[in-house]
């Protein structure tokens, strides 16, 4: 079982933090889906996760409580889901706490030494400055990470959907997909993987499924996690996957 702790990197930041992941396995030699190049890895072959971190905010907290029990669902993968964590926030260098040592993301990166990092952000900057804006501050960390942690190959999946539409703090529909069409645009120019999981979670109007419906509002129920941790199985929802 994997031992989760919080602690706090900002006044209103929450960080679970795992302790122990799966031993690392050497991804298999099957062959890549049809639409990928030859040879190259797949998310749906073992060990793919097995030296990855992912780092979200708390709309990814369904996804981590699913993996503390499920370890082997993405190969033991760490996960941090961090409240009112976001790209902006990232690029500033708001810590991410890892063995009770505080340090910015790209330290924390390089400190874990992993292969891949998958970065589940994006609604809480999109609600300080709306899509653009959201997207530039992607950019910014972007470019930071691609700089400091070279070795580390970097997966951006856009935003899952929201309950409701709600103008007051810019989350609505068209905000979100508006923000997950300029991340899947710029993946190649940019050097990362983009992964889409959003028609994973939506109804026929775009907005989240009752059945995983957690708040009204952005977050899920615990039972989005084994469909999400599915989906990032899945190659299909992968754009600019690369190579090892």
């Amino acid at each position: 079982m994997t031992e989760v702790s919080e602690n706090p990197v900002s006044e209103d930041a929450l960080i679970s933090e795992p302790e122990t992941r799966a031993e690392e396995a050497v991804p298999q030699d099957s062959p890549s889906p049809a639409e990928n190049v030859p040879d190259r890895p797949s998310p749906d072959e073992d060990g793919y996760f097995s030296n990855s971190v992912i780092i979200g905010d708390s709309v990814s907290s369904s996804l981590q409580t699913y993996l503390n029990t499920e370890q082997e669902a993405l190969d033991g993968v760490l996960i941090f889901s961090i409240e009112n964590y976001a790209y902006y926030a990232a690029a500033m260098g708001v810590p991410v706490s890892y063995r009770g040592v505080n340090r910015n993301i790209r330290e924390t990166v390089n400190t874990i030494g992993c292969d891949k990092l998958f970065l589940l952000l994006g609604m809480n900057d999109v609600v300080s400055g709306g899509p653009e804006k959201a997207y530039e501050s992607a950019m910014e960390l972007v470019g930071i990470l691609t700089r400091e942690c070279p070795e580390t190959k970097l997966f951006l999946q856009g935003m899952t959907p929201s309950s409701i539409d709600s103008s007051y703090n810019k989350i609505t529909r068209d905000n979100i997909l508006s923000f997950n069409r300029l991340l899947k645009d710029s993946a190649e120019e940019k050097g990362y993987c983009y992964i889409d999981v959003f028609d994973v979670f939506a109804d026929e109007n775009g907005y989240i499924k009752k059945e995983y419906a957690g708040d009204h509002y952005v977050h899920m129920k615990s039972s989005a996690g084994q469909p999400w941790a599915e989906a990032l199985r899945d190659p299909a929802n992968y754009y600019n996957l690369p190579e090892e």
